[in-house]
């Protein structure tokens, strides 16, 4: 072969040479000549490479140092230039920052992702990539939709005879894409390509947004940063209208937007207006009525740090369906007919999905463990689930190197978080032994670590190992898709896998798992704990009495604390076992899961304490019974741990009857302290009958919707209807389950809030079955018996939700107090207003409502309380002498608006009606202040409680950290000392 003669510039120096060189040259070498030739010594050789020059920018490259000249395909006369590779790039944020990054440009995308996100401090790199800004802002500024394909796409239509059709077709399916504003819309770079490979000069500047969402759940106030780009990206989302938001959502976002944009509620602009179009999607942005609730919304948001408002954003934004899911516009087949409708084709890191490009409701979905391979042509892509699905799922797009392209990328992130996780420990097993076998001839050898125990040999024989994806031989293969899926701590597999497929490995517990199976393993340890502190001698310190007096009321005292203790700590493991029981309902790990177990194994050995001391006061059967019940409770919980591990895999009724029993147990423990009265005992059955009642009435409705379906033709919409009725009767008896651990302690905040939350998640179920209800038939009669039946449901939620606020143990505050405060809130307001006199007379009526109702509850409580009644009828008179003067003064300011004397006579009005019902309710201020005072009193001890049994769980943890630092600190001194003698 002969000399290559290459064209050999510098712009650095300004030089432009011709020279030679063998095409067997590695471009390294070439390169050594080219500085030793344009006396280029002083460079950095690492930060220059060989560039080749072509007219086209697009198929101009970086010569890699390791290959030939002949690799590359270059020809005599070629051009190349040798020039630095580093340069500057901007990039971009959502938010309009923009960052200048000096990277190499001779890498593919892939590799300056590392670069870019390490010097913007984002650590999972692979979930990001680049969007060229230029092209978004000014390529497609007149049609805002995508940026060359719309040209490919248009010059594939214009050939053939039926062009003009094919032409009409595809202007509506852009027209489709525009109004959905999916991501196929994006052009983002090629990670397989250089910035150069794909024309991407020096001055152009690119967006970084998040393509892949994995670990964005992880995100949160602790990482700013990534919080930052993900709300942006969440709103610019919902504003575009790429997600469906309900109402309700949707107003809640808006003001939490309005607050990170504007800060607190200007309270100091009487005429701040917030535009709906700036904070509302499409939909609601009409209604003036939702910009009054946005409003509202936001006033309420004051004092929210703004990196919180963004966790919250994000946080509503992660419970839309449609959160998280990149969608592509494709057309696929009618069922029964020859024709192409359009249709949504959405993936996400768990799934691909067909979408309804309308409504985007859900209407099958895959899990990606079940995409067995796929393929794309120029205008199909096609999809094979193997033995989940007969046949091919095909589409007609012109994107489908695109879709393959994310599916790829879903798991090829999810195969690098699992070769993480699963190499660990595999280094250093000594004492393991080494087994091979082929598992079919040239498409799979597994090698992995197993222990040799003692009389134990290694023999040869078929391996059937979890973790293992084989692929069947000549269409036979065995197990569900010729695959077996499980987890191995220790092994490596390997295997030739055929074209367009990818590997799914499947462990059977993630980390996190791991971990609550651990934290339930040491809490088992704690209830076994407790059992050993009910057997153990009370340790009680006696001071000495002078009379017996003094001894009573100490004993008396002992007797309270340690009852307040028990009752505290079982509030506080009522409401965690609550928590676990709702949190273990989905099928995603939830870190607050560990947590509430956690509370429950600090808590429970406390709870033996007190109870065996408390049982040193009691009489001996007393004392018995009160240990019993204790027992019990700890063999309730022990069963109830057992049941909700994951490794035990136990049905959710297991969970709820072992939930139950706690509540039970628990009710046994306070009863035996303190027997129940009457009418606490009839509070507590009431409430669990209410719960029951729910979960009769939510049978009523599961039997309409079983109707309804039996209705439908559609076996999708069917299939969506029992699903719903499924989740609805599944929340109810989720709910009947959190009612009975809950009924002992209810009086505690805690306990109620979780009783509202497992009542708010009925509600929702219920409210999801309506509606696909009312897409499943258009029959009124079944339509009217559903609606009848929910009603009945949210009666009894409502019900069952009022009667948990009525506990005797728990002192309601009165309507008198809701009314006198009323009209001192009022009054204050309207003493300080500074507005508009038409606002200061609407204040007024209503101050002169609420006082009017104020006498009417004196009058009536006169009656009531004849030894009180002289006093309350004064009261009442005062009052009502008060009112009539702010009845005067407002109608004066009525009628001589914006007049400087009338408002100040409504101002004294107001003064005075303030300073009478201030007086007058002077003793009932001081009961419900001290009622009030009584109940944080109680709230600081449960808070005070639960801090210090936290706080003894870390003890441990902190004398070894302790102990560590001794350690390492003898280390070093020992280290010095040996330098010094040396």
């Amino acid at each position: 072969m002969g000399v290559l003669s290459l064209t050999v510039s510098s712009a650095e120096k300004g030089i432009k040479k011709t020279m030679q060189f063998e095409p067997t040259t590695l471009v390294f070498d070439v390169a050594k000549l080219i500085r030793d030739k344009f006396a280029m010594h002083d460079v950095n050789p690492s930060e220059y490479g060989l560039f080749r020059v072509e007219e086209d920018l697009s198929k101009c490259a970086w010569l890699e140092n390791g290959r030939t000249l002949e690799y590359y395909l270059i020809r005599n006369r070629d051009e190349v230039e040798y020039k630095k590779k580093i340069r500057l790039l901007k990039v971009r944020m959502l938010d309009g920052a923009v960052k200048t990054i000096s990277v190499d440009e001779s890498q593919p995308v892939s590799q300056l992702m590392l670069t870019i996100c390490n010097k913007i401090g984002i650590s999972n790199y692979e979930e990001y990539s680049l969007v060229r800004d230029d092209i978004l802002l000014n390529g497609a500024g007149t049609n805002n939709s995508t940026w060359n394909l719309r040209e490919e796409r248009s010059k594939s239509t214009e050939r053939g005879v039926y062009s003009t059709l094919g032409r009409k077709k595809e202007q509506k399916l852009e027209e489709l894409r525009k109004k959905l504003h999916t991501d196929e819309e994006l052009p983002w770079l090629d990670h397989a390509k250089t910035l150069r490979e794909q024309a991407i000069s020096e001055e152009e500047t690119l967006i970084l947004r998040r393509k892949f969402f994995f670990s964005d759940t992880n995100v949160d106030s602790r990482d700013p940063i990534q919080l930052n780009l993900l709300y942006v990206q969440c709103r610019d989302g919902v504003l575009r209208g790429l997600h469906p938001v309900q109402k309700e959502t949707a107003l809640q976002l808006g003001a939490i937007q309005a607050h990170i944009q504007y800060g607190d509620f200007p309270y100091d602009k009487p005429k701040f207006h917030l535009d709906g179009r700036d904070v509302l999607p499409k939909e609601y942005q009409k209604n003036k009525e939702n910009e009054k609730k946005v409003v509202a919304l936001y006033k309420e948001l004051s004092g929210t740090a703004e990196i919180d408002a963004k966790s919250k954003y994000v946080h509503l934004c992660r419970e839309l369906k449609t959160y998280g899911v990149t969608f592509f516009v494709v057309k696929e087949k009618m069922a029964g007919k020859n024709k192409l409708v359009p249709r949504l084709l959405g993936v996400n890191k768990e799934s691909v999905m067909r979408v309804d490009e309308k409504t985007k409701q859900i209407l099958k979905e895959w899990p990606l463990e079940q995409v067995r391979r796929w393929a794309s042509s120029g205008k199909t892509f096609n999809l094979d689930f193997g033995d989940y699905q007969d046949g091919y799922y095909c589409v007609q797009t012109a994107d489908g190197e695109k879709i393959g392209q994310l599916i790829g990328g879903y798991i090829d992130i999810i195969l690098k978080k699992k070769r993480t996780r699963d190499h660990q420990g595999i280094e250093g097993d000594e004492g393991s032994t080494m087994l091979e076998d082929m598992v079919a001839p040239a498409k799979a050898t597994l090698v992995a670590h197993g222990q040799i125990g003692s009389g134990q040999h290694a023999t040869d024989g078929l391996v059937a190992v979890r973790g293992v994806l084989r692929t069947p031989q000549s269409g036979q293969g065995y197990g569900i898709n010729g695959a077996q899926y499980g987890a191995v701590s220790g092994e490596i597999t390997s295997q030739d896998l055929a074209r367009a497929q990818r590997l799914r490995y499947q462990d059977m517990y993630q980390h996190p798992q791991r971990a609550l199976i651990g934290t339930i393993e040491a809490t088992i340890r704690a209830v076994d704990e407790a059992e050993d502190e009910l057997e153990a001698q009370p340790q009680i310190d006696i001071p000495k009495f002078s009379d017996d007096l003094s001894q009573n009321r100490w004993v008396d005292e002992q007797m309270a604390v340690n009852k307040e203790n028990v009752n505290e700590r079982l509030a506080a493991m009522g409401a965690a076992t609550a928590q676990v029981v709702q949190w273990t309902a989905v099928e995603e790990y939830d870190d607050r899961v560990g947590t509430a177990i956690a509370t429950i194994g600090s808590n429970l050995p406390d709870v033996s304490r007190n109870v065996r001391d408390l049982g040193y006061f009691m009489e001996q059967n007393d004392r018995g019974d009160l240990l019993e019940a204790t027992k019990r409770l700890c063999g309730a919980f022990g069963d109830f741990l057992t049941a909700v591990n994951p490794e035990q895999n136990e049905r959710r009724n297991k969970v709820f009857t072992a939930a139950g029993r706690v509540g039970e147990y628990s009710q046994h423990v306070i009863n035996t302290m303190e027997p129940p009265t009457d009418s606490q005992q009839q509070f507590d059955d009431s409430l669990v009958q209410k719960a029951k009642h729910v979960a009769t009435s939510t049978a009523q409705l599961v039997l309409c919707a079983k109707t309804i379906s039996a209705e439908c033709e559609e076996p999708q919409v069917q299939e969506k209807v029992i699903q719903s009725a499924t989740k609805c009767a599944f929340a109810t008896s989720q709910l009947v389950a959190c009612a009975r651990v809950v009924v002992p302690t209810i009086d505690n905040t805690a306990c109620q809030q979780q009783l509202t939350t497992a009542a708010s998640k009925v509600s929702h179920s219920v409210h999801n079955l309506l509606q696909e209800s009312e897409l499943a038939t258009n029959r009124q009669t079944s339509l009217s018996d559903i609606h009848t039946a929910a009603r009945q449901v949210t009666s009894a939620l409502d019900s069952l939700l009022e009667h948990a606020k009525t506990s005797p143990k728990v002192v309601s505050r009165r309507e008198e107090e809701e009314e006198y405060n009323e009209v001192l809130k009022r009054t204050n307001r309207m003493i300080a207003h500074q507005g508009p006199s038409e606002d200061l007379t609407r204040e007024a009526k209503k101050v002169i409502r609420h006082s009017q109702i104020l006498t009417e509850q004196f009058q009536h409580e006169a009656h009531q309380r004849p030894e009180h009644r002289d006093r309350l009828l004064d009261a009442a008179k005062k009052v009502a002498h008060a009112t009539s003067e702010m009845i005067l003064a407002t109608e004066q300011a009525e009628n001589q608006p914006r007049q400087a004397e009338s408002e100040w006579a409504l101002r004294s009005a107001a003064e005075r009606l303030g300073q009478v019902t201030n007086e007058t309710t002077q003793e009932q201020q001081e009961k419900h202040i001290m009622q009030r005072l009584e109940q944080a009193a109680k709230q600081t001890a449960y808070d005070a409680t639960q801090t210090i049994s936290a706080s003894n769980v870390t003890k441990p943890k902190q004398q070894e950290h302790k102990r560590t630092e001794t350690t390492e600190q003898l280390l070093v001194d020992d280290t010095h000392t040996i330098l010094r003698i040396r």
